[in-house]
This record gives C-alpha cells, sequence and structure tokens, in this order.
C-alpha cells in the first residue's frame, strides 16, 4: 500500500468483510487505522465480530447513520470509506466524512447485476461470465465510476456458493490496488448507461417452476446452492414441500403417486 498512514472506515459484512480485513492486515496495515461498522452478530457475521475483537478492531453494529457513529467517523477523519457487502445503503453525509470518499466491492461486472442478488442470477440467466467491480460510490446503489473490474468465467459446475467465494478472493486481491488507485486521485470511468437490477429477495422465492426447460432448472438448483441454507425447492401436486438437488428429482416428485 502506498500510503502506510492511510486510515479506512470499513463498513462490511460476513466473509467478503473478513477476506478484506485480513488483505489489508496482510499488507501491513495496523487495527488502529481501521475502524469497522458492520452488523449485529448471527451465523454469517460471527467470524467477523471475533475477528475484530481479537485483532483489536474499534467495531460498532449500531446503525452506521446513528449520532454517535456518524460522530466517530468525524473524529476518526478516515481517508476512505471501503464497503465490503455492507447491507444498507450508505448517505452522502457518510460518504462526504471521507477525504477521498467511498468506494464499494461489487460481485458483478457492472452495470450489469446492480444489486443484492448478482451471482444468483447470473447463474439463472446462463451467464457465461461474471466479475467483480470495485467502484466509487454514490447515495444510489452501485451507480459510481468504476475503478476497476476483473471477469471469471461461470463453469456448469459453479453454484452460487462457489461463486460468491471466488468473487471475495478476487475482490481481495484487488482492493489494496483499487484504495491506492481512490487515493491517488483516480476518478474512475463512469458506468455506460443500461445494465440491470436485482433485489435481496430470493429468486422466485427459492421455488423451481417444473415447467421450466431442464436446463432452467439446473441452473436454478445451482444458484441456491448456498449452504448452510435450504437449496432450491418444489412444490408438489400432494401439496409438498421438498428440496431438490436435480431435474430429475422434479420429475419424480411431479409424478408420483
Amino acid at each position: 500500500m502506498r500510503d502506510n498512514n492511510i486510515k479506512l472506515a470499513v463498513a462490511g459484512y460476513g466473509e467478503a468483510a473478513l477476506t478484506g480485513l485480513s488483505a489489508l492486515f496482510a499488507e501491513g496495515l495496523k487495527h488502529e487505522q481501521i475502524l469497522l461498522f458492520t452488523h449485529p452478530n448471527d451465523d454469517r457475521n460471527n467470524a467477523l465480530l471475533s475477528f475484530a475483537r481479537v485483532r483489536l478492531i474499534e467495531y460498532s453494529v449500531d446503525s452506521l447513520e446513528s449520532d454517535a457513529n456518524f460522530r466517530r467517523i468525524k473524529q476518526f477523519k478516515p481517508d476512505i470509506i471501503l464497503s465490503l457487502h455492507y447491507r444498507k445503503r450508505i448517505t452522502r453525509s457518510i460518504l462526504e466524512a471521507a477525504r477521498c470518499g467511498g468506494i464499494n466491492l461489487h460481485p458483478s461486472l457492472l452495470p450489469k447485476y446492480r444489486g443484492a442478488n448478482s451471482i444468483p442470477w447470473a447463474i439463472i440467466n446462463g451467464e457465461k461470465q461474471t466479475g467483480i467491480t470495485i467502484h466509487w460510490m454514490t447515495e444510489n446503489f452501485d451507480e459510481g465510476a468504476i475503478l476497476l473490474q476483473e471477469s471469471y468465467d461461470i463453469s456448469a459446475h459453479d453454484t452460487a456458493f462457489s461463486l460468491f467465494n471466488k468473487s471475495i478472493l478476487l475482490g481481495a486481491k484487488h482492493i489494496v490496488s483499487a484504495i491506492d488507485a481512490a487515493v491517488g486521485g483516480e476518478k474512475g470511468t463512469p458506468q455506460p448507461p443500461g445494465g440491470s437490477y436485482f433485489s435481496r429477495q430470493l429468486p422466485f422465492d427459492g421455488y423451481v417452476d417444473p415447467r421450466w426447460p431442464e436446463s432452467r432448472i439446473e441452473r436454478f438448483i445451482r444458484a441456491m446452492y448456498f449452504p448452510p441454507f435450504i437449496g432450491a425447492r418444489l412444490k408438489t401436486p400432494a401439496g409438498n414441500i421438498v428440496e431438490i438437488s436435480s431435474a430429475s428429482d422434479v420429475r419424480i416428485n411431479m409424478t408420483a403417486k
């Protein structure tokens, strides 16, 4: 990292934030250079909170918009707000509290697949590639100028779980160079018009439509695979709800007497 004295306010959640912070520590950052804002403890966030406590990182699980946290940011005087899968919108007042503004790691090739479910939808839609984007933040989700992008292939065996892990590892690989570019005054490349957006809601509420072609069913099953959460489900003619792992499961359950 070019500036060994940089101060980062990190807004993050789960594995993405944990992996990103680990990359920053590997670059030699010290705990007093990081202020962490995250969400309350749950099964996907407890490792991050444990890491913060062990590494002596000051953190808060309260709203980033609270008066106390806004004062904390102003007193800390960060150079950059760094968003690593933070689950809420970051307002302009927070972004402007950092000397250089804020940057975000997003798991798609923006402007395609904005929003919170970019990876499952890329699989469902049969995309052959996806990737990561690190971009400047604005008040609108995933719309700022692009600092860095890298693509990777989606194989016929990839699941939402495998692509999620590919994305956060790739993001951690590039996060330091993106921070250096941002602090160095890089404005980035404006996103082209168009693109797409997908909400946090589970695609099709997690249910297979048995009328889909077999190829779409198989893609949907892979898109819903994200342990420990339940995978793709099917409502049978008898009114039962079953978890399925292949298109043949659909045929069997739809024709069972």
